[in-house]
């Protein structure tokens, strides 16, 4: 494989390894977020948001979809349709699989999503010790709404119109 097709944000060869989770899932997605994370707890307050959610009830909700590689459950992200939006809620990859597209091909994921749901624009946010977040949404076309304190956690909120 190529590294343009390892990369090619919507490789079609990626997006077969995209599916629904399941509840059998839950703890995945859980130990997914608690090592993606993992690296940015040193830099806040407070742990962030994801690592306190009850995984049962996120992939109960039906808004989660995981990346399966060989077998097992390596990234997962939360797309929420609102009235006016998709809400990118959540997305993570374990740690030894970052760089490697993966995060691109969810993005592109949840762009076609939000157009099948009829949604022109996509929402999303980072917590500001995050900061090497914003460069690559923006480099992917989101631009910051605003900054904002929310339950504690200093956050910026960006969109991208589709």
């Amino acid at each position: 494989m190529s590294d343009e097709t390892m990369t090619r944000p919507g490789a079609d060869m990626r997006r077969d390894r995209i599916r629904p989770a399941r509840p059998g899932d839950a703890r995945a997605c859980e130990a997914i977020a608690h090592a993606a994370y993992a690296k940015y707890v040193p830099r806040m307050a407070k742990k962030p948001s994801p690592l306190f959610y009850d995984y049962d009830k996120v992939v109960a909700e039906g808004f989660t979809h995981v990346w399966e590689q060989d077998g097992a459950v390596v990234a997962m992200v939360t797309l929420i349709p609102r009235e006016d939006h998709l809400l990118l809620r959540n997305l993570v990859v374990l740690p030894q699989f970052q760089g490697k597209g993966i995060g691109r091909v969810f993005m592109a994921f949840a762009e076609d999503q939000a157009l099948g749901h009829g949604l022109a624009r996509i929402h999303l946010w980072t917590n500001e010790a995050m900061s090497e977040n914003v460069p690559y949404y923006e480099a992917l076309g989101y631009a910051v709404r605003e900054r904002a304190v929310v339950d504690g956690y200093s956050r910026i909120f960006m969109a991208k119109a589709l």
